[in-house]
């Protein structure tokens, strides 16, 4: 036997043998003499070779965002058919949901890889795509608002937002107690009513949400005015005290006045002296909460002279 080759073919190990062992492509020839009657004849074999790899295209992707948790890989651009198969997998350990199939979904962020293997000529090709993730919310505080008393009966609650170059959607509701005047949806708002308010931001590009909660108290004290009932006034007794240490409240500030009676010395304390007749008022005020009530009183002239 005697086996030969040409072009880019290869022999491998002996070449006188009934078979031999070929590692290339080309035309191989095998001759064969009968040493007996010195006949010979030969034959010719074309060893082609298939080692084209498949086409492997990962494709679709996208970014996981707090609305959007699956994203789809799709290898529609690589090599189909009856000869080739499919492998997904997460180059970091992710997990893919059918790693086995054309397309896949995954849920986390990350470089995924595509196997495609020719199952005639067991040629693979490889192919990555990466997956990103945007879930991070922003950060959302509320100022510490002022406190509601007699005086300011609303107050402003201003959120603050960080980062503030996102597009956001705002959303206040009340917890307990409170009442919002005007929009909910902007980032202050108005209130007229103690209790606790809750404030939700969405950022609209990745639908994350983060929200605050803030309380606004009312400081606001129950004052009341009141005035002894004076004794009229006499002869004997031209004039009077009256007294308003009766009234209500805390740190209180006292102010008397009168139109058609006549007050002596000062008319900014509890009680005041007065000489005549006539309708005396006393306003009292909560120095802290500004909370006042108002009170009034006639005093009368018992002092008609008797006949002689």
């Amino acid at each position: 036997y005697r086996w030969s080759t040409s072009g880019t073919g290869r022999i491998e190990g002996a070449t006188d043998r009934d078979s031999a062992i070929v590692s290339g492509p080309g035309f191989y020839n095998l001759q064969i003499d009968n040493s007996r009657n010195g006949c010979s004849n030969n034959a010719n074999v074309q060893v082609i070779q298939n080692s084209s790899p498949p086409i492997a295209i990962a494709g679709g992707g996208g970014t996981i965002t707090c609305t959007n948790t699956n994203i789809t890989l799709n290898g529609a651009g690589s090599s189909q058919g009856p000869n080739f198969q499919y492998r997904w997998r997460g180059l970091s350990g992710q997990a893919v949901t059918s790693p086995g199939a054309l397309s896949t979904q995954v849920r986390r962020a990350g470089a995924y890889e595509l196997a495609v293997t020719n199952t005639v000529n067991h040629c693979v090709s490889l192919d990555t795509i990466t997956v990103a993730a945007d879930t991070t919310p922003v950060r959302v505080s509320i100022d510490v608002p002022r406190e509601l008393n007699c005086i300011n009966r609303s107050v402003s609650l201003n959120s603050r937002v960080t980062p503030s170059n996102r597009t956001l959607l705002y959303d206040w509701t009340t917890l307990s107690g409170g009442n919002i005047t005007g929009s909910t949806t902007s980032p202050s708002i108005t209130v007229n009513r103690a209790g606790s308010y809750a404030l939700e931001v969405t950022d609209q590009a990745n639908g994350c949400t983060s929200g605050a909660v803030v309380t606004v108290k009312d400081s606001s004290t129950t004052v009341r005015a009141v005035i002894a009932a004076p004794a009229p006034l006499s002869c004997t007794q031209p004039t009077a005290e009256l007294d308003g240490t009766g009234s209500l409240g805390s740190t209180l500030v006292f102010k008397w006045s009168t139109s058609n009676g006549k007050i002596v010395g000062a008319a900014n304390r509890n009680r005041l002296s007065i000489l005549g007749p006539g309708t005396y008022k006393l306003v009292v005020r909560d120095s802290i909460t500004q909370c006042l009530d108002s009170a009034e009183v006639t005093v009368r002239n018992d002092s008609a002279v008797p006949v002689a």
